[in-house]
């Protein structure tokens, strides 16, 4: 059986929260395939207290929430 040369969804995840951008909860569902719920405990679990980063909540003009991981991380 080949095996896959692909990133886990955490670096992909991690990936797109240390982009310039960020990422909203809509284009982290479409790349990881997860409900929103699961996302949010991810954010919370394993990026905030599994791995300690420190992720920004901000909430753009159309009302949609974006995040990104601190740039001093």
């Amino acid at each position: 059986m080949a095996t896959k040369n692909r990133q886990s969804r955490t670096g992909q995840v991690l990936m797109l929260l240390q982009s310039k951008e960020g990422a909203s909860l809509p284009k982290l569902q479409k790349l990881t395939g997860w409900q929103l719920h699961t996302i949010r405990g991810f954010m919370s679990g394993t990026i905030k207290k599994k791995l300690g980063y420190a992720v920004i909540s901000e909430k753009l003009s159309n009302g949609d929430r974006n995040y990104r991981i601190a740039k001093d991380q």
